[in-house]
């Protein structure tokens, strides 16, 4: 405050005041300043050449121009010598070489690798996944008394799907009885996945009703239908965990009402997809279309005899109860279209149907002298029904529809109308084969022949038979007094498996002998039945199999089984001419 009077005071104020105008300041200091340097190196500097590449040219390793042209017209004696040397060398080389192509004195041979291991192996063993603990936990208490005998729940099918990478299973009781359907499941194993764990399928379903029979889709991997002991239907996605069930048929009159105990997918010509043919106790066979969702059947076949034949006995009519269907296969044909199929009972016989790829009767779209309207299933129905009856079959519909006041008919009010079952399906009889002695549990028509087929039952025989002829084409008596089911390999055309009730699989190699199987896939501690097997589709050496305790085994072939040979195709096509030959002599 003092230095801001003092500025504003003139000399004459600070003489009247008596006070200098210079007086010290009490808050303004001195400050001392030096110049230093800092301590820091100084910074030094040098110029350097970088590490390029240094490139250079150089000549390739090629004749010069003027070499070629003194190469060329060095020596043309020895450009005349080589070209009339060839001339009259290739004509006999290639001479040689088709000789070579039509020899078969190298037919049979075999080159073996010394080093590869030449003995069967069970390569998987799968456990079964429906423990008996929780089968008789699940039943009630008066079914299942305290004290009761625990058994496992035997497999009753196995399959391979199209890439023969996942193996599925269906298991369920043989031994029901009155309208108990047992207990029972499906389940599914990716077997060459990271994480595969045998105690673990990749799915599993249950319904609380057992599975008698499985088939995989031909073209689509994830898809596969069962049968169940009730009768229904059954078709799964094996890859969802969540929502695997694609469509589950009812059970009805016209539909099956016994265990359905085969399955096959077939081609069917004017839907321009695989069908699921089903046969069961109840005598008919039956095809179901997955576009209706298993609504019901779009055809079918009654196992009632056509007409009298040397092997029928009994007096009974064409109208007689219809047989007990076990089991059925279809043969190769030409391209994915079944031409027939083959048919067993449970009394033993054995008969052929013949599948016609045109329609029975030409069907519009709207019934026959009505306006009622026809859907697509129904058209496929009707199309089947016998000629002799589809007048009857037509008038019966027509009366149902204007009694019901129906303007759109389906395949299921069709059946729902009840025309008589007689009319509506054709019989599945029309050729009989020589009968085995006891069920015939399996069938299975050859891949590389189309008449040729196999079957065994419970006269412990396998029989090779030809479309064609009623007698076989060889009988072959096992070791084994039941056998449960056949199989014929997909890459040897002579080679084929049998399920035995004494735990073993026969493997049969029709090239090296025609009597006794050339290999045994048995545990040494086997003691059940093997009730189902399948060979793999893609993976050559190997084979699936089911056991009445509900293990799934899968057995590694050795080469030889597993590698076809040159000849056995001509020698199935001899083997099967022949008998028509004789057929016609």
């Amino acid at each position: 405050m003092a230095a801001d009077v003092t500025t504003m005071l003139t000399d004459s104020d600070a003489e009247t005041l008596g006070f200098p105008l210079d007086f010290p300041s009490t808050w303004r200091t001195s400050k001392a300043v030096a110049a230093a340097t800092s301590q820091t190196e100084p910074l030094s500097f040098s110029e350097n050449e970088t590490q390029t590449v240094e490139y250079i040219d150089a000549h390739a390793q090629t004749d010069p121009p003027e070499d070629k042209g003194a190469a060329a017209s060095a020596d043309p004696a020895l450009t005349m010598a080589l070209t009339s040397f060839l001339a009259k060398v290739c004509p006999l080389m290639e001479e040689q070489l088709d000789e070579t192509v039509d020899n078969r004195l190298f037919d049979e041979f075999v080159l073996e690798n010394e080093e590869e291991d030449e003995d069967i192996t069970c390569a998987y063993r799968i456990p079964n996944p429906f423990t008996a603990t929780a089968a008789v936990s699940a039943l009630s208490e008066t079914t299942a008394p305290a004290g009761a005998s625990i058994v496992d729940i035997p497999c009753t099918g196995v399959d391979w799907n199209c890439n023969g990478t996942i193996v599925a299973a269906s298991y369920g009781s043989t031994n029901n009885a009155g309208w108990d359907t047992g207990l029972g499941g499906v389940a599914s194993w990716s077997l060459f996945k990271r994480g595969y764990t045998a105690a673990k399928p990749d799915m599993k379903f249950e319904i609380g009703t057992s599975f008698m029979s499985i088939a995989f889709h031909p073209k689509k991997p994830a898809i596969c239908a069962v049968g169940s002991f009730a009768g229904e239907l059954v078709v799964l996605n094996v890859t969802n965990k969540d929502d695997n069930l694609l469509g589950r048929s009812k059970v009805d009159d016209y539909f099956h009402r016994e265990p359905i105990t085969d399955i096959q997918w077939v081609y069917d010509y004017y839907e321009r997809d695989y069908q699921i043919a089903s046969v069961s106790g109840d005598g008919k066979v039956l095809f179901w279309s997955l576009k209706n969702k298993l609504a019901s059947p779009i055809k079918g076949f009654l196992m009632t005899p056509k007409k009298r034949n040397r092997f029928r006995s009994g007096n009974s009519k064409s109208g007689a109860r219809p047989i007990g269907g076990v089991s059925v296969a279809f043969s190769a044909g030409s391209g994915l279209m079944a031409n027939a199929f083959v048919s067993g009972s449970e009394g033993g016989q054995v008969h052929r149907c013949f599948l016609k790829i045109k329609a029975e009767i030409t069907v519009g779209d709207a019934l026959p002298n009505t306006t009622v309207k026809l859907k697509t299933d129904a058209k496929q129905l009707l199309q089947r029904v016998p000629k002799a009856t589809s007048s009857k079959v037509m008038r019966h519909l027509a009366k149902f529809s204007k009694t019901m006041g129906v303007r759109e008919l389906s395949a299921r009010l069709i059946y729902k109308a009840k025309p008589p079952p007689t009319t509506l399906f054709k019989a599945a009889t029309e050729f009989a084969f020589t009968p085995h002695i006891g069920p015939v549990y399996g069938l299975d028509c050859s891949p590389f022949h189309r008449n040729v087929f196999a079957s065994c039952g419970g006269d412990g025989q396998i029989r090779i038979s030809s479309l064609l002829q009623a007698t076989p084409l060889l009988t072959i008596d096992t070791p084994s007094t039941y056998l449960f089911d056949v199989k014929w390999s997909r890459f040897r055309p002579l080679v084929f498996a049998c399920a035995g009730q004494d735990g073993g699989v026969y493997v049969y190699d029709l090239h090296d002998d025609l009597a006794k199987p050339v290999a045994i896939l048995r545990d040494k501690d086997a003691v059940c039945a093997v009730q189902c097997l399948s060979f793999n589709p893609k993976q050559r050496n190997m084979v699936a199999c089911g056991d009445n305790d509900g293990n799934v085994k899968i057995w590694r072939l050795s080469w030889k089984l597993s590698n076809a040979l040159r000849s056995e195709k001509p020698a199935l096509t001899r083997l099967a001419e022949n008998a028509e030959q004789e057929d016609d002599d």
